[in-house]
């Protein structure tokens, strides 16, 4: 009797142990139909992106890769913003921030961070790393890629415009052309505009402020880039197709000793004192940085005042030759002598500067000289005082050009 009470316990227990089980299933069956679950967000896993290729001139080509991704809570940036571009599908969008393209450390390609969400669930976002990789030169650009995204069974095809860019690119920045030496004052500031033009169609060009200017003498006291922005804090960006007129500028403040003692020595007509050498850092907007070098000849002008006192004060020098060279010159007639003699200088000094800025070379006795320097204009001077005064009628043929 015994037994049959322990054993029908036993079968008891073991009923109550299955309905209690069955029980919690059921509860929480219940509880997970009544969760806040998204379907979409368990299931944004399972989408991929793939970009194309986009195919360039001359046999060059731009690939994309993506390489991972990751799940987000939100997206780095604003979908407002200027830098950001976008592009849907019916169920997904597509966006991605351009100031965050940038070339990798050994120089070979780009990344791109892509962020693709579900129109209907837009806190569900997945990062794509998407490497960019160029093949072949060819000049950075704007350009339509296309796209897919979603399920691998079901994904949609879309377009979206990005930069493509090359890390052996073009030349795109036309950098300024001096077939002349640029005039600088001896002292004071002197400026010389320096125009660019962006030869890109559609991408802008941005002039960083890593920029140098170098001269070749120690003959400054500032040699400066400026770019229009207080203190040159920014950087200077062309449009496309742009041309900075007058934006940006090579900024020279000259030793006036230095200048003046340069000045002095060149006798060829529209010497060049120094060369200053501006090396330009362009890159397009996440593209590789380019360096432009040109160079900047300068040359040293005097105040135009100066050059006819030089004259004067050679005119001065010259005519105390004759009455110490000469004998029977009487220092009596040397006082209208040297009036004669200024007033010749001064004239002769006056039709040589009209020659060379008609792009005539000038010559004295057979000498190129370049009267826009103060010791040329020196030299006129004391040759007409000596030889000019005593015959002014001779002087006219004292001059020629060729």
């Amino acid at each position: 009797m015994t037994r049959r009470l322990r054993t029908g316990r036993t079968k008891a227990l073991a009923l109550g142990s299955r309905i209690l089980t069955a029980l919690l299933r059921l509860a929480t069956a219940l509880l997970l139909s009544l969760s806040p679950v998204r379907p979409l967000a368990a299931q944004s896993t399972d989408v991929s992106l793939e970009l194309d290729s986009k195919k360039l001139e001359g046999g060059s080509e731009f690939q994309f890769l993506t390489q991972s991704s990751a799940q987000e809570n939100s997206l780095p940036f604003s979908l407002q913003d200027d830098a950001v571009r976008a592009a849907n599908t019916p169920v997904y969008s597509l966006a991605i921030n351009l100031n965050t393209i940038h070339l990798d450390k050994y120089q070979t390609y780009f990344h791109y961070d892509f962020y693709v969400f579900p129109k209907a669930s837009p806190s569900a976002i997945t990062h794509f790393f998407v490497i960019g990789k160029p093949i072949g030169p060819f000049p950075d650009r704007m350009a339509d890629v296309s796209f897919r995204v979603g399920p691998s069974s079901s994904a949609e095809a879309g377009s979206i415009t990005l930069p493509v860019v090359s890390t052996a690119g073009e030349a795109v920045l036309v950098p300024p052309e001096f077939p002349k030496a640029q005039d600088i004052p001896l002292s004071g500031t002197g400026v010389v505009i320096l125009r660019l033009e962006n030869r890109l169609t559609n991408l802008p060009l941005t002039i960083r402020n890593t920029s140098a200017a170098v001269p070749h003498n120690s003959y400054w006291q500032v040699v400066e880039l400026h770019n229009g922005t207080p203190r040159n804090a920014g950087e200077l960006v062309l449009t496309p197709q742009g041309v900075s007129e007058g934006k940006l500028t090579l900024y020279l403040v000259p030793k006036t000793f230095s200048a003046v003692a340069a000045s002095f020595l060149p006798l060829s007509a529209r010497p060049s004192h120094d060369t200053i050498a501006v090396t330009l850092d362009c890159a397009t907007l996440g593209g590789a940085i380019h360096s432009v070098p040109f160079n900047v000849p300068i040359r040293f002008s005097p105040w135009g005042p100066t050059l006819f006192l030089a004259a004067a004060v050679g005119a001065l020098l010259g005519s105390v030759i004759p009455p110490l060279t000469v004998t029977g010159r009487a220092w009596s007639a040397w006082p209208r002598a040297l009036a004669v003699a200024v007033l010749f200088a001064l004239l002769a000094e006056g039709i040589a500067l009209l020659l060379a800025s008609a792009g005539s070379q000038v010559r004295l006795v057979g000498v190129d000289l370049d009267p826009y320097q103060l010791l040329p204009a020196a030299v006129i001077g004391c040759i007409v005082g000596v030889t000019g005064f005593k015959t002014a009628d001779k002087f006219p043929t004292l001059f020629g050009t060729r």
